[in-house]
């Protein structure tokens, strides 16, 4: 929120910032103080001048019983002031002061004591991992599937989301991840009862065109449950070795737009259709956790249609700002749309999720970090840094920018936490601590039954499964650099 709301990211003010890298103070009992609550201006006629927009599960507001939707009507006895007067009562704070609001819910007032807290990141990050995921294991149903908002309940679980939902049960930190093996070993049985002659995974006709996504996550999650070598991930390490698109598929590496990746294969499209960055990447990925090694003829294949796909500057293009570095989602195709030079020629617009699956499937795929193309895909995802919109839409795209948020946040932090650098510089120069930088962020957009969800239907994201299973990921990665 605009108004009285924590700056970029969900950081807390400026002024009372908690130390460096979430790290504890020296001085404890001099530690800013820290309340867990997202406000902003009451805009609407009868309404409180200070709104509550969110609440932070676990946080001190969570404590005094706040919710969002609540009016505040007075802070530490003075009524009448807008979203300035809580925050600055806010930075002022320290660790273990009280706060006293008065709060309009509905045609009632009542008065709450905030008892500000010292903010400790790595302890808010193990509370929204358990938290979030116990969210998730409560939603599995008894057959082991999870399933998405108004699902046709007739499908018989959502294959693709309880592949999702499993591999990234199965990646939590300890002791998280041992307090749902259970429900994993439920999801993948559930996963690998769908698994087709031809070693795919195959659901119901409403999901075939996750099919390469499903695949690559099942496999993934038998890699990470050590079963690796069962007979179920060789048929699908096999299948994914087929289903390349090359010249088994009459497809040589001159077609530009195809050779090399992998697609969605729905049914109702030719199986030959475009190659898909997105798709490619979670292959890569799947397989390289199987095992197939940089040097094979499948990843120097798939390493021709990514370079392709890169929006990368050839000799003489060097300063054409529509090279950039970055990527679209295929050759021939960018959600983002296209750019028209002034020559005529096209070029399919950056943005941030696919530059961020560029960058970890070059990675996977054997480049090392001070290859060029490396080097501009990193310094494309530093330069447009943002987690409140998938980065780079044109305005008039907006909205799909906000809809593919926690997708890109999930790949972003996959990408960077391959590459093996804390720190990025931004386009400003600043240093970007980026794992701080996200862990606050997500933390702070948790909601109070424990999900993450956002309002866009555009992609799915406002289905807290789908939301949920993405941030856990996302925090994961996060974690794993704040304990260092």
């Amino acid at each position: 929120p605009k108004d009285g709301a924590p700056p970029k990211d969900g950081a807390p003010p400026k002024d009372g910032a908690p130390p460096k890298d979430g790290a504890p103070p020296e001085d404890a009992a001099a530690a800013p103080g820290w309340a867990g609550l997202l406000f902003s201006a009451g805009e609407a006629k009868g309404e409180a001048p200070i709104v509550v927009k969110g609440v932070v599960p676990g946080s001190p507001a969570a404590a005094a019983g706040l919710r969002p939707g609540d009016g505040v009507v007075a802070v530490a006895g003075r009524r009448g002031g807008g979203p300035e007067v809580l925050a600055e009562a806010l930075r002022s704070g320290r660790a273990g002061d009280r706060l006293e609001l008065t709060l309009r819910r509905g045609q009632a007032e009542r008065g709450v004591t905030l008892v500000l807290a010292r903010y400790d990141l790595v302890a808010l990050v193990d509370a929204a991992l358990r938290s979030g995921a116990a969210f998730l294991a409560e939603r599995q149903r008894a057959d082991g599937t999870w399933m998405r908002l108004h699902a046709d309940e007739s499908m018989g679980g959502d294959v693709p989301l309880t592949s999702l939902v499993v591999a990234v049960l199965a990646r939590l930190p300890e002791p998280v991840r041992r307090e749902h093996e259970g429900a994993v070993d439920r999801g993948l049985a559930a996963v690998l009862a769908k698994q087709a002659e031809n070693g795919a995974i195959v659901g119901h006709p409403t999901f075939q065109h996750y099919r390469t996504y499903t695949s690559a996550l099942a496999l993934m999650a038998l890699c990470e449950r050590g079963r690796g070598e069962e007979v179920a991930a060789r048929r699908l390490r096999d299948w994914f070795l087929e289903a390349q698109l090359d010249d088994g598929e009459d497809i040589s590496e001159y077609d530009f737009a195809r050779h090399g990746g992998w697609n969605t294969f729905d049914e109702n499209r030719p199986a030959t259709s475009n190659s898909d960055l997105s798709v490619t990447s979670f292959a890569v990925e799947a397989l390289a956790a199987a095992g197939v090694s940089p040097g094979s003829p499948t990843f120097k294949k798939a390493l021709v249609f990514v370079r392709r796909t890169q929006n990368f500057p050839k000799r003489g293009q060097e300063g054409d700002p529509r090279r950039d570095g970055g990527f679209g989602n295929s050759p021939r195709t960018s959600k983002a749309g296209p750019m028209v030079g002034v020559d005529g020629s096209v070029v399919y617009r950056s943005f941030g999720s696919p530059t961020a699956d560029g960058l970890r499937t070059l990675l996977r795929l054997g480049l090392p970090r001070e290859h060029p193309r490396v080097q501009a895909a990193l310094r494309w995802l530093a330069e447009h840094f943002e987690l409140r919109i998938n980065p780079n839409f044109p305005e008039a795209m907006r909205p799909i920018g906000e809809g593919i948020l926690f997708y890109y946040i999930h790949q972003l932090t996959d990408a960077l936490n391959l590459y093996g650098e804390r720190r990025l510089r931004g386009a400003d120069g600043v240093e970007i601590d980026w794992p701080v930088r996200v862990a606050r962020r997500l933390v702070a957009l948790q909601r109070l039954d424990r999900s993450w969800h956002t309002e866009s239907a555009l992609m799915h994201e406002n289905d807290p499964t789908l939301g949920t299973a993405f941030v856990l990921g996302s925090l994961t990665r996060c974690r794993a650099w704040l304990v260092r």
